[in-house]
Order: C-alpha cells, then sequence, then structure tokens
C-alpha cells in the first residue's frame, strides 16, 4: 500500500511539474497542443485520434493561464492549420506533432 502510495505522489508532482513548464513556455498554440496530447493520455477516448474535453473552455483558459478570448482564437488556429478538428464533445486530433515540432511564427 505505502508504494501505491509513494508512487501516486510521484505521478503527480510529475504532473504538477509538467504544468507549470507548459505554463511557462511557447506559444499559445504549442500550449494547447501540449495541454490536448496530455488529456489524450490520461482519458478514455472513441478513437486514437479523439480526445474528450469533460472541462469547459474556460476552465481550460484558466489551467493554461490564458484568456478565454486567446484560447477561443487558439482552437480556431489549430482548426484552419488542420492540426484539430472541433466535434461537440471534444477534440480530434489531427496533427498535433506538426505543431509542438514546428518553428515559433
Amino acid at each position: 500500500m505505502t508504494q501505491l502510495i509513494m508512487d501516486f505522489a510521484a505521478e503527480q508532482l510529475k504532473r504538477s511539474q509538467d504544468q507549470m513548464l507548459l505554463l511557462g513556455r511557447g506559444t499559445p498554440e504549442e500550449q494547447l497542443a501540449e495541454f490536448l496530447a496530455s488529456w489524450r493520455k490520461r482519458l478514455p477516448r472513441r478513437t486514437d485520434r479523439f480526445v474528450s474535453l469533460p472541462m469547459s473552455r474556460r476552465d481550460i483558459a484558466a489551467h493554461l493561464g490564458m484568456a478565454p478570448e486567446t484560447l477561443s482564437r487558439t482552437f480556431a488556429k489549430l482548426e484552419q492549420k488542420e492540426i484539430i478538428h472541433v466535434e461537440p464533445d471534444g477534440v480530434e486530433l489531427l496533427d498535433v506533432r506538426r505543431n509542438l515540432s514546428s518553428p515559433k511564427s
């Protein structure tokens, strides 16, 4: 039982560290793409590319440290670049890795 608790605590510390790095780096597009990729790893999904969003856009914006308007524009930019496709109950990841590896513009 002690080992399970230690493993859980270590995982939570890793997530906290990842969140701090996410908030401090990159463009809003990179932050959102990384957020979606991390949710994809943690949540059940309909397909390999689908990510259910159990939070509102306002909550996601607060989580990422950006204004809700910035988040909405960022979703639109990623959809226009054909990196994601926004659906009523989530997002389909079309090419998130391309966005993460592309140079900043």
